[in-house]
């Protein structure tokens, strides 16, 4: 019962010390006319505004800089290429194969995993006599693709037959087209989204385009073409920004298969084509990261820390318990019994007696007429808030009135 009675000792005392979020004050015109002391008020918080502008401006750049992870440039070469073999000669049919195979150049520790690079792949044949479900195929990747170090597609048709394929790059960390008129803003065609906002930055910094406050960039003509509008706040650039970005366009290969004297001769398409990495430890975290059981075992090690850190507080009280009785037996005692002696006072107080006089004492404090008045000031705005709203219900009852007693002396045609 002693420890019901502190535990809710301790609950009043938590209440009365929380911490409550200032109000905002703004000051009327007339008493800012009639103490001198207000300007340098009006000053502070002006001060504060533009404080909170520049930090979000800072904010913005710096989770900018940490969503541009280090990456490098590399060039993959694919080669394309097919074999075709007679297989009937009445009809002139062959069995060809058309494959597909990728590698990167100067960099060893890059994966050389064609389909590591690759977000979707299209092919579509056109000429020769097949069905028309073999006319394309369609590769996507998933989390449960397998790697392939290539493509194979075989068919049996006549030649020539000419394979157009459409590659969509997997650039790490994605990669968008903008749009044609923030494209020639910003002087560049294809990047990241970081890219993006850094180069924009750039631009609204060296032109010289944010507000006095900081906290609203004012467009010119060719920002104005671009996004539509004369004015935008700075935690609205990201939104911006997504609305200008669309995804890239892919890499078209055009490959004619035909019909080669030697059946075992190659021909051979090859294609360079630029692509960003992560590097080094990057690309091990993002892999690491992506998988469910690092993020289970994250959860497992979320949980243990939790229980480790409830035990070493208990275990803490524990000890600061019996180092307490082991320093002075006789004062712990005494003030374990003393403590004890005021919660059954508490208990015997009547809860009204008890908090009148609390709230007497509180009462008599600085303070108290301030609070009162303010009390009554709220109370008198939502008494005069009540009235309004009970005039309004009023007329728009007497107007229902007033209309149902005119359309029935109206009379019927």
């Amino acid at each position: 019962m002693a420890s019901s009675s502190k535990k809710a000792k301790m609950e009043r005392f938590k209440r009365r010390n929380v911490r409550r979020k200032p109000v905002e004050r703004v000051l009327t015109l007339p008493l800012q006319q009639n103490i001198p002391e207000c300007h340098q008020f009006m000053e502070l918080l002006e001060f504060e505004r533009k404080l909170d502008a520049s930090m979000t401006v800072k904010s913005l750049e710096i989770q900018d800089a940490l969503k541009q992870p280090a990456s490098s440039t590399k060039t993959l070469r694919l080669f394309v290429s097919h074999t075709a073999e007679l297989k009937d000669v009445s009809t002139m049919t062959y069995k060809w194969t058309l494959r597909i195979q990728g590698r990167t150049l100067g960099r060893r520790d890059a994966p050389q995993v064609l389909s590591h690079y690759l977000k979707q792949l299209v092919i579509e044949f056109s000429g020769g006599d097949m069905a028309d479900k073999d006319r394309s195929v369609d590769w996507i990747k998933s989390s449960a693709s397998v790697s392939a170090d290539g493509f194979s597609i075989s068919r049996v048709s006549t030649l020539p037959v000419t394979a157009t394929i459409s590659l969509e790059l997997d650039h790490s960390p994605r990669k968008y087209k903008l749009h044609s008129l923030l494209a020639s803003i910003l002087g560049i065609h294809t990047a990241t989204e970081a890219t993006v906002n850094r180069k924009l930055w750039e631009y609204i910094k060296t032109h010289n385009l944010l507000s006095d406050g900081r906290d609203e960039v004012q467009c010119n003509p060719y920002l104005q073409e671009a996004f539509g509008c004369d004015t935008f706040e700075v935690g609205e650039m990201s939104q911006k920004i997504k609305s200008a970005l669309y995804p890239p366009l892919p890499v078209v290969l055009r490959h004619v298969i035909g019909h080669n004297p030697t059946p075992t001769a190659l021909d051979e398409t090859i294609v360079d084509i630029d692509c960003e990495l992560l590097d080094g430890f990057a690309s091990r975290r993002q892999a690491l990261m992506l998988t469910e059981d690092t993020h289970q075992a994250l959860q497992d090690h979320d949980t243990t820390i939790t229980n480790l850190l409830d035990a070493i507080s208990k275990m803490k009280d524990k000890r600061e318990f019996m180092e307490g009785f082991a320093q002075d037996p006789q004062r712990f005692i005494l003030s374990c019994m003393a403590s004890q002696d005021q919660d059954k006072q508490i208990q015997q107080v009547a809860p009204g007696r008890f908090g009148a006089r609390r709230q007497t004492a509180a009462f008599t404090q600085p303070w108290a007429a301030e609070a009162v008045l303010k009390y009554l000031q709220v109370e008198a705005d939502q008494t005069r808030e009540k009235v309004h709203r009970e005039q309004l219900e009023q007329q728009q009852k007497l107007q229902q009135q007033q209309g149902a007693s005119s359309a029935a002396a109206t009379p019927k045609t």
